[in-house]
């Protein structure tokens, strides 16, 4: 299977465990049409009056270590976010960041807000950044891994 097939894939099953998710928790979620822009995932709840966009960015393992032996550690995760995805910073906007871990075990889905990102890449510049890869210490990510009370919040909260 060559390189881009492979990502196209894996973005693929990243959308739809994330959409089974959602739906598994209460909500409706419909994945838009492929290679369009805009948005992975429409959510709404079950009525359909609040709703809420997802941009869903899917790695096979995203988790990454730094030093050797016994000072090996879990040191930060890891992944491709894309300029134009990385510019959206708008409260009913979030990303779904997908860690299959080769599916050895449930993935994890980090539930960050668009504003968390548009801030990490808002100082980065696409001449000089060749890619907008977001890489996160695991102890400033961690509060948002399988945050999908996040969600619920935004689907449900006060101000909806």
């Amino acid at each position: 299977m060559n390189k881009e097939r492979s990502s196209q894939l894996t973005g693929v099953a990243g959308v739809h465990y994330v959409a089974a998710y959602l739906a598994y928790l209460g909500f409706h979620a419909v994945p838009t049409t492929r290679n369009v822009a805009g948005p992975d995932l429409l959510v709404s709840d079950l009525s359909g009056s609040n709703a809420l966009s997802l941009q869903v960015k899917t790695t096979i393992w995203a988790m990454r270590t730094r030093g050797r032996g016994d000072q090996k550690h879990s040191d930060h995760y890891e992944w491709d976010i894309g300029w134009s995805s990385a510019k959206i910073n708008h409260a009913h906007v979030f990303f779904a960041l997908v860690d299959l871990k080769h599916f050895q075990e449930l993935p994890d889905v980090f539930i960050v807000p668009s504003k968390v990102i548009f801030e990490y890449f808002k100082g980065g510049n696409p001449v000089t950044w060749r890619r907008a890869r977001y890489h996160e210490e695991v102890n400033k990510i961690e509060n948002y891994k399988n945050g999908w009370d996040l969600l619920k919040q935004a689907l449900n909260g006060p101000d909806r």
